[in-house]
């Protein structure tokens, strides 16, 4: 399904049931607290909210991160079609 914003993929994964146990919806979110521990850095609320769509279960890996490059795409798009970058030129074709 195609959605329109980030925000309408979110709200329509959330409302997918999970078959998820506690113990790994557990696992995964202190997987997320050692990461952020391990860095050294606090997650925003935006961030833990996206993280909830794998921590419960409402997206696999691969769909996640198809959700995260889909809902930052304009900022990545912006920073490779600028020109004040050093990416490589064939990343900067899709321009």
């Amino acid at each position: 399904m195609k959605y329109e914003s980030a925000e309408q993929w979110h709200a329509a994964a959330m409302k997918r049931s999970s078959s998820l146990s506690n113990e790994e919806s557990g696992r995964r979110r202190q997987m997320v607290q050692d990461f952020h521990r391990n860095e050294g850095s606090d997650p925003s609320a935006e961030q833990l909210r996206d993280y909830e769509l794998y921590i419960q279960g409402k997206m696999d890996m691969e769909e996640y991160q198809q959700y995260l490059l889909f809902k930052h795409r304009p900022v990545y798009k912006e920073a490779l079609c600028d020109g004040s970058n050093t990416l490589s030129k064939s990343l900067q074709r899709s321009c």
